[in-house]
């Protein structure tokens, strides 16, 4: 455990780190009147691309029904597929899938946040 803690200390330090750097790059750029400039005339772009997009996408609203519903069953699709691969693994059984000719291994990986720690008031 002492090994995974170190590991998570360095985690946390290079993403402090990360930060620190992207908070100055963008302080940088939000002084740079060019920049400034160039975003203001990309944003009165991105708001006609947006117009001409509404205009062709409500010839498809049935299309985009069914794209939105293709898009729920691949992600409840990715959820089935996830489950039953992490019992497999726990099982410690092999995880791999084959379609059409091409071999899938899964792919596992843990996501850390932090643990809110509620204080007990006493009256």
């Amino acid at each position: 455990m002492k090994q995974l803690s170190m590991i998570f200390s360095e985690f946390v330090k290079l993403k402090t780190d990360e930060k620190t750097i992207k908070a100055s790059i963008k302080e940088a750029l939000l002084n740079s009147k060019m920049y400034q400039d160039r975003l203001a005339e990309l944003q009165t772009m991105k708001a006609d691309l947006k117009m001409i997009e509404k205009t062709i996408t409500d010839e498809f609203t049935k299309d985009l029904d069914k794209l939105d519903n293709i898009k729920i069953e691949i992600e409840e699709n990715k959820m089935m597929t996830t489950d039953v691969a992490l019992t497999l693994l726990l099982k410690g059984e092999s995880v791999e899938v084959e379609h059409e000719g091409q071999k899938y291994e899964a792919v596992m990986s843990a996501k850390w946040k932090k643990v809110k720690q509620y204080a007990l008031l006493l009256h």
